[in-house]
């Protein structure tokens, strides 16, 4: 048994110093002798996972908790393979029963935070991320998510308070800047917020995300002409960009810009096809291929595609699910919309009254 904690050490120390093989070759030699040793079990699953073998480390860290059912690591160890898998249901419940077990454990709640704001439940994800930045070491990536969450969450003050403290932590991160210009944007704070993204953009001026950033900032402002330029700049990066693609076309359908249209029709239709032909989601909005020099048929085939893609997605999802799902009703039609850009577009409140006249008895929605 000292044999074997001496092994343990010396591979953990190998761990850290992100010397991964002969990690693997410590753990080993300790499981070989001691086939349930809880704490080798529980790292050479944490090792696969850092390796991308998220399924192995899942097999070997849930026989850890299946030894020590009150692991709060091993739990955290557990929810982090589960996002490997993409299987974010269990990974949420791991996180949580890893602070259930363990109130004091800053970065199961840091995880617990991402987790929630990775399914979009964003006021969920407030609380854990507040309790992690109350818990771990100061860094910027805290105060950063937590003020996402805030502002996804419609609470500006608070996010701007947060991405302030990121800012201060990190005042070289582009990121940080941006987040805190989004927070001032909600609380019309134009000018402000400008100097952040001038800031973001000074310290990373060919960095996609923040071009994108400014692209939508001047679409906020109303300044299409401006927004388009960001958006060729991001093009000019990366020419397969999806967003940039269809904000683009938006931004030249508002300005009447007939400039190179007919190329940049012809580029759209032919990645349209490309990503049909390898079965992949199409990147171009529906609605906006009504503005396009295309036949309805060619409309028609992509909303089609579309729909078979977001149904494989919506079953394979369920399939990962360790939710029950009620089995689909036979007796009224389903009817869904699907509308992306809610924010920037009057559609959602033309359509409002109509999804409120649907006889319920006849339509599922």
């Amino acid at each position: 048994m000292a044999q074997a904690r001496e092994l343990l050490q010396e591979a953990l120390r190998h761990h850290q110093a992100n010397d991964f093989s002969s990690a693997h070759k410590g753990y080993s030699q300790v499981l070989n002798s001691e086939p349930d040793n809880v704490d080798a079990l529980n790292l050479m699953g944490l090792l696969c996972h850092q390796l991308r073998r998220h399924d192995i480390a899942f097999v070997m860290i849930a026989r850890a908790i299946a030894l020590k059912p009150d692991y709060a690591e091993a739990f955290n160890n557990l929810g982090n393979a589960q996002i490997g898998m993409n299987v974010l249901d269990g990974a949420l419940v791991s996180f949580k029963r890893a602070v259930e077990l363990k109130p004091d454990f800053g970065a199961a709640w840091f995880n617990l935070g991402e987790v929630l704001r990775k399914l979009g439940r964003f006021e969920e994800a407030i609380e854990p991320y507040r309790k992690a930045e109350r818990l771990l070491p100061p860094n910027s990536l805290t105060p950063f998510h937590l003020s996402c969450v805030l502002e996804a969450s419609g609470e500006a003050v608070e996010a701007e308070a947060a991405a302030r403290r990121a800012v201060d932590l990190e005042p070289d991160s582009p990121n940080c800047w941006i987040v805190l210009g989004r927070a001032l944007i909600r609380q019309d704070k134009q000018l402000e917020a400008a100097q952040c993204l001038e800031k973001a953009l000074a310290l990373q001026p060919d960095k996609v995300e923040t071009l994108l950033e400014t692209a939508g900032t001047f679409e906020r402002w109303r300044m299409p002409d401006r927004a388009a330029e960001f958006y060729k700049l991001v093009l000019e990066r990366d020419p397969e960009h999806d967003l940039a693609l269809s904000r683009l076309l938006d931004m030249q359908l508002t300005l009447c810009d007939w400039r190179g249209y007919d190329a940049f029709c012809r580029r759209l239709v032919h990645r349209v096809e490309v990503e049909m032909a390898n079965d992949a989601q199409v990147s171009i909005d529906v609605f906006n291929l009504h503005a396009l020099p295309v036949s309805q048929d060619f409309t028609f085939r992509v909303a089609q595609h579309k729909a078979r893609v977001i149904e494989r997605q919506v079953a394979d999802a369920k399939a990962r699910s360790q939710f029950k799902f009620a089995p689909k009703r036979r007796d009224r039609i389903r009817v869904g919309y699907l509308l992306p850009y809610t924010t920037r577009q009057s559609m959602p409140l033309v359509l409002e009254p109509v999804v409120q006249r649907h006889d319920r008895t006849r339509f599922e929605l």
